[in-house]
């Protein structure tokens, strides 16, 4: 007589125990945070690639204008603290989308225009000056058109219709091909920067100097600088004091 063939053992199902439970989901946690973490510092270097991008056309744009001048400026402002960009458009760049950094949400609205301008040309008001911060209207970059403001130096300039004596010395092929440093700090009194280590276009900052912090348009850390020979950098943190007064020369001690 055959026996009857007995259903094979089966172990009972056993749920996850709290611990376990938890455990997998700190590691899932951690993995998210991982991943989120990759994502913004690859998007942080996109951005920081579009900045340099920017400011390379605007470089270009700096150089061609010399080319054009009868003086060879750099830049068509009239005072160190002027950051009116609106010589650069549409003449030398027909893209307003050059003048934001893709780290902010500045933008030049093509249609609003500088009824403050004592000019007869029409200027846009957006790229009349940098943008106050990385979220309001206007350019993301600022243009140093003069060095050594604070010094004893002066430039002669047509203002408004008028001859007028401006602080520093306006960065032209002429004057900075041979300029000396005249301040002492840093080490720097006689070096002779060149056009390699000018200043010309950079990321703004309503901060003094546009010192790398936390509302800049890259953080802490660092910014992108176009210099007169058309080059760009990225200039870090720890480097931008000794970068700022070789190109500004004006006595800086700190940030």
């Amino acid at each position: 007589m055959m026996r009857p063939i007995k259903p094979p053992e089966t172990r009972p199902s056993r749920a996850f125990t709290l611990v376990e439970l938890l455990t997998t989901i700190s590691i899932i946690s951690l993995l998210s945070a991982l991943l989120m973490s990759a994502v913004v510092t690859a998007k942080r270097k996109v951005h920081k690639v579009g900045c340099l991008n920017n400011l390379r056309q605007l470089g270009v744009a700096g150089l061609l204008y010399a080319a054009d001048d009868k003086r060879q400026t750099y830049a068509n402002t009239r005072s160190d603290r002027d950051d009116n960009q609106n010589w650069l458009y549409p003449a030398y760049l027909t893209s307003l989308k050059v003048f934001s950094c893709s780290s902010t949400r500045n933008s030049v609205r093509p249609n609003v225009f500088d009824t403050r301008s004592s000019l007869d040309t029409i200027q846009l008001l957006d790229l009349a000056e940098s943008a106050k911060d990385t979220h309001a209207f206007g350019t993301s970059y600022e243009v140093y058109g003069f060095m050594n403001y604070n010094g004893t130096d002066t430039t002669e300039l047509i203002v408004d219709g008028t001859s007028t004596n401006v602080p520093g010395v306006q960065k032209t092929e002429a004057t900075i091909a041979g300029y000396a440093h005249k301040n002492t700090v840093l080490g720097l009194r006689g070096v002779v920067p060149g056009p390699a280590r000018i200043w010309l276009f950079l990321d703004s900052d309503p901060s003094p100097g546009n010192y790398p912090q936390k509302t800049s348009n890259h953080g802490t850390g660092g910014l992108n600088v176009a210099f007169c020979d058309g080059h760009v950098e990225w200039i870090t943190r720890q480097r931008w004091l000794y970068s700022y007064e070789l190109s500004q020369d004006e006595g800086r001690m700190r940030p």
